[in-house]
This record gives structure tokens, sequence and C-alpha cells, in this order.
């Protein structure tokens, strides 16, 4: 868990909770009674694939894994529902539009190694259109085989995603 120093509310010291009742997970402040929660951050991707099998992923220009391949999605903001933000997120990175049809797969990661823990959900889509610009959190993106993925897949979430789902693909060959 990352260590938060001052409280957001009032500015004075956050102290890790310390009540038998309640596990550490959270920080509370004295002065003002704010209690920082510390909660999995949200986010929704998309596994895009063509008719014929391959598989959109980007290429990351930021830390962590800058370099690495990704599949294209993001953080949910504030209150925002996943599909839309997955939606946003494509157009954000891509100017794609997609479609965004099943629920595939849930599970929680860390964004890096001293990073925030992440609860991720993974949705099949259609694109509407192609991929057109990456922005300045993507530097490329490419269509993969199911066969010939690349080796330097960013987070351990978007890689059991991928091994989950590209079995399928394969089969229906």
């Amino acid at each position: 868990m990352p260590d938060y120093s001052y409280c957001p509310v009032c500015g004075q010291h956050l102290l890790l909770a310390n009540n038998p009742n309640r596990p550490v997970d959270h920080y509370d402040c004295e002065a003002c009674g704010f209690i920082f929660w510390q909660n999995s951050k949200p986010t929704a991707s998309a596994i895009i694939c063509k008719r014929t099998g391959e598989i959109l992923l980007t290429q990351r220009a930021i830390q962590p894994y800058a370099g690495w391949w990704d599949l294209p999605g993001g953080f949910l903001k504030n209150g925002e529902d996943p599909v839309p933000a997955v939606q946003r997120e494509l157009r954000e990175e891509l100017h794609m539009e997609i479609e965004v049809s099943d629920l595939l797969y849930v599970i929680t990661d860390q964004y890096g190694e001293q990073g925030d823990y992440t609860l991720n959900l993974f949705y099949r889509a259609t694109p509407l259109n192609n991929p057109q610009t990456t922005a300045d959190d993507v530097s490329a993106y490419d269509w993969f085989s199911p066969h010939r993925l690349p080796e330097r897949i960013a987070f351990r979430c978007v890689r059991e995603a991928l091994s989950w789902f590209v079995p399928a693909i394969i089969e229906k060959g």
C-alpha cells in the first residue's frame, strides 16, 4: 500500500489506521476525521479482434512498462461506468469507435511494482472504424496474430486476460 502523509481535506498528517476491529486498509485524519480508504483503482480495457482473429495491441509511451505492448483502455474517472469509459479511452488513444459486447474477464493487479492496486475489467469489442492516430500515452498500435503475440506485454492482468481469451480465438480458427 503506498504511503500517504497528508490529509487531502485539511492538510494535517494522516495516520495509518490502528483499529483492532478493522483491517489496515485506510488512513485516518485525527484533525478533521477524514478517512482515506485504500481501494483498488478500476480500469476498463478492450479485447478487439478482426474477423481474421488478429488482436489490437497498443505500445505504451509512459511508465510503467514504457515500450511494452498493452490492450487499449485505461482508468475510469470518478463515477464513470466501465463501458463508456473503455469507449472514451479508445477515442482518446486511437480516435477509434468500438461497440462493446461481453465482459470477458475481471482480475486484480498492481500498476507497476510499487503502484496502486487495480481492478481490471476486460471487454470484447468490435471495431467500428480503424485506429487513426495515437495519443501521448500510446506510441504505436498494431494487430497481432493470436499465434504470434509479442513477448513484452505489460501487466500481469493483461497477460492473463490474453492467455484466457486467445485459446478461444485459435479454436475458432
